[in-house]
């Protein structure tokens, strides 16, 4: 889902625990300029990549941006979600 939830979009993922990874670059860049100003270059880009794996605490490998900091610290204080699970008799 897109910030605000202004968009969605079907992963199509098969419904099981998955570890995802979450790499971004240039978030700090990004965040000083304005959103959707067509003559400004995109200096941020963001990866996503999904593994089937049990639930697990989340693991910060490398941080170097301001915003990054910001969203683990209070990311950390929300726990692991509760969610049931077809695929083990949730």
């Amino acid at each position: 889902m897109q910030w605000a939830g202004e968009a969605a979009w079907d992963l199509d993922l098969l419904r099981t625990d998955y570890r995802v990874r979450y790499c971004a670059r240039g978030m700090d860049k990004g965040r000083e300029l304005s959103i959707g100003v067509a003559k400004e270059p995109q200096v941020d880009s963001y990866l996503l990549q999904f593994r089937p794996a049990p639930p697990g605490p989340d693991r910060v490998i490398r941080e170097t941006s301001q915003n990054a900091a910001y969203r683990h610290r209070y990311a950390s204080t929300l726990g692991l979600p509760d969610t049931p699970n077809p695929g083990r008799g949730g």
